[in-house]
């Protein structure tokens, strides 16, 4: 059985004080955090936690996408791993706050 969602996060590196930011070392806490919480609310089977690379939105901190819904995080932590677990994949909700916004995805550096 396929997985019913997909959640990428950036772990990309660039070198210290890049215009651009960088996810990194954080972005590979978020993922560990996901992991982690999908584990505890047996969700391993259903949903995919999965470390990428540049998603082109370096400069808003740590990014998560979420699939099938499409919804983009920025600046996230590890302790904003359960409230967008809870709210986007036990949920169909969005964590305000977080989600990137249209405008904020066309003015990315």
């Amino acid at each position: 059985m396929a997985f019913e969602k997909h959640i990428l996060i950036c772990i990309n590196q660039r070198p210290p004080k890049s215009p651009k930011g960088c996810c990194g070392d954080d972005g590979l806490a978020v993922r560990v955090a996901f992991v982690q919480e999908l584990a505890k609310r047996g969700l391993i089977n259903k949903v995919r936690a999965n470390k990428t690379g540049c998603l082109d939105t370096c400069s808003m901190g740590p990014s998560v996408v979420i699939y099938p819904a499409g919804i983009w995080y920025k600046g996230v932590t590890p302790e904003d791993v359960p409230e967008i677990v809870e709210t986007s994949i036990m949920g169909e909700g969005v964590v305000d706050g977080l989600q990137m916004s249209d405008a904020e995805f066309s003015a990315r550096k």
